[in-house]
């Protein structure tokens, strides 16, 4: 499998019009992959070999072509610049998809139906890199001299990434429900039985939620004679954070002290445009140790993402996504004294559609859910106005049409004009007309 270089072209080109500048060497190759695909740990020579590479294909507005595929349409991907500054990678979806063995179209994890059974793999058809096809792929930080910056995982699922995003699903955390009354914590616990960070260890055995006892658990670690011999030893911590950077993160303690918590490698991020306002976040933290420190066991990894606040676990995007849902939990109490309440779900993982012309399968990945008896209504923040964001927006929206009816509302152009509080009311009222027809 090849990866090439090639200038951007227009949909209707043919394959012999396409220019090709050069072919990548197995060392960027195997750079990518590493990167964005196996999520491997790597040296601060190959961030920094892989940091140059994605700003001279931005720099050249080029493309990566995949010629995974032999004949015909190829799957080609860019890195874009979000507004943040970040260098993520983005996927174009017009052209062609990998093929199933292409190593950049990854096994990811799904539960099983009946959620009793270990959770089982399938291949996500829809996005190479594992890419989830809402946000966009965080990198690098363009800036020189920079030998190191966040990760963001964006549409990526790293393995961190899908285990917390299963902890939240898994345990209802992603949603809100008048008939029910959840302990998050033990929700989260009864949904860790059924997760597996490593093939035959239960994250629930595993699974920290008071990082008051981080130290401990590593100190128990050394000693722990439950994992196989070739099984690297491990716990994870699952904590609320007010900010982070590239080797930290600052966790919110059960007495609402904050303290530092050190990260020995990475910090991945959801989305490559996070800003002062993202903040709180969650965080699910990898202890082990590392090929510097052997039988010594640290954070050494972490994936983060916006929540709703230190005390909920209920995940959001983004400053708009947040403004939006503390509007959506008045309208919802008010539901529930009149009689008449909704779910509101956040959804977590791509949602199939019905199929295009040519019988393809598709996917969207919602901002909220609302539902209501047997109706659905899809509700959309849009948060920027970077080009390809708005594109890909406009796509998807028609989509999600499939799962019901469509509401939307332009948060990043409401506050532009100073009137990001008229605008969401008036989106609740507009919400609160479809309960009443519901």
């Amino acid at each position: 499998m090849a990866l090439l270089l090639i200038e951007k072209y227009p949909e209707h080109f043919e394959e012999h019009q396409i220019r090709v500048v050069k072919g990548l060497s197995d060392f960027e190759k195997n750079l990518l992959s590493g990167f964005f695909v196996l999520d491997e740990l790597q040296e601060k020579n190959q961030l920094n070999a892989l940091h140059a590479l994605c700003r001279m294909i931005h720099e050249r507005d080029l493309w990566i072509q995949c010629d995974c595929i032999r004949i015909g349409r190829k799957p080609v991907f860019r890195i874009n610049k979000s507004s943040g500054g970040n260098l993520y990678l983005h996927r174009i979806t017009s052209r062609a998809d990998h093929t199933n063995t292409c190593i950049f179209k990854r096994l990811i994890c799904e539960s099983s139906a009946d959620s009793s059974q270990i959770t089982k793999p399938f291949l996500k058809k829809n996005s190479p890199f594992n890419l989830m096809g809402k946000k966009s792929e965080g990198l690098l930080k363009k800036k020189e001299g920079a030998t190191y910056k966040n990760k963001g995982s964006g549409t990526r699922k790293t393995k961190l990434a899908r285990v917390l995003f299963h902890l939240l699903e898994s345990s209802g955390l992603n949603s809100v429900v008048s008939s029910t009354q959840v302990n998050s914590h033990q929700a989260l616990v009864n949904a860790s039985k059924y997760l597996e960070l490593t093939h035959g260890v239960s994250v629930a055995d595993y699974l920290e939620l008071n990082p008051k006892r981080i130290k401990f658990r590593a100190c128990m670690l050394k000693e722990d004679a439950n994992f196989a011999k070739d099984c690297e030893k491990h716990f994870l911590s699952f904590v609320h954070v007010t900010s982070f950077d590239e080797h930290s993160l600052d966790v919110v303690y059960p007495d609402k002290t904050i303290q530092k918590i050190a990260i020995a490698h990475q910090v991945n991020q959801s989305s490559g445009r996070f800003s002062a306002r993202s903040a709180p976040y969650l965080a699910l933290i990898l202890i082990a140790s590392t090929a510097e420190s052997p039988g010594f066991y640290q954070p050494v990894k972490a994936y983060v993402t916006p929540c709703y606040s230190t005390t909920s676990y209920f995940p959001v995007d983004s400053f708009y996504e947040r403004e939006v849902m503390r509007h959506l939990y008045r309208l919802y109490f008010d539901s529930i004294k009149k009689g008449s309440p909704f779910q509101i779900v956040k959804p977590l993982f791509d949602i199939e559609v019905a199929p295009n012309s040519s019988n393809e399968r598709q996917f969207v990945l919602p901002d909220f859910l609302l539902k209501k008896g047997d109706k659905t209504l899809v509700l959309e923040v849009n948060g920027s106005v970077e080009e390809e964001y708005l594109e890909r927006k406009q796509r998807t929206h028609s989509l999600m049409k499939h799962l019901g009816d469509f509401l939307s509302i332009d948060a990043y152009e409401a506050e532009s004009e100073h009137r990001l509080n008229q605008k969401i009311y008036h989106l609740m009222n507009q919400i609160n007309e479809w309960l009443v027809r519901s």
